[in-house]
């Protein structure tokens, strides 16, 4: 998700500092650790909370980061980690929702939301 936030510099309690990328104006955060692979969500407060496989989240529109998590086909077996086949976002408020893809960043796109 994208962060209006500029003074995003490290995710708190983390094994790695994240990567800001500029895009369009606007900056990008990269989680480069459990948080790229498991379905998390960043409030506004910097808080994380970590959901569930195959979750549904609703999006208050202040958030700093929302991730699904790596999701792959439920034929497809990954050593050692249960399959994370879906991801739902509700969203509760108007506005342009950016989003990219972790594993290809050149794969982006928005949600408006009316």
């Amino acid at each position: 998700m994208v962060s209006e936030d500029s003074s995003i510099t490290s995710i708190p309690n983390t094994n790695s500092e994240p990567i800001m990328l500029e895009e369009n104006g606007q900056k990008v955060l990269i989680g480069l650790n459990a948080r790229a692979f498991n379905p998390v969500v960043i409030g506004s407060d910097g808080n994380v909370s970590y959901l569930p496989l195959n979750s549904s989240y609703i999006v208050k529109g202040d958030e700093k980061y929302i991730n699904s998590g790596f999701l792959w086909p439920e034929d497809i077996v990954l050593e050692g980690l249960p399959p994370n086949t879906s991801f739902t976002l509700t969203f509760e408020k108007s506005g342009v929702y950016s989003y990219y893809c972790i594993i290809h960043p050149w794969q982006v796109g928005s949600i408006t939301v009316k």
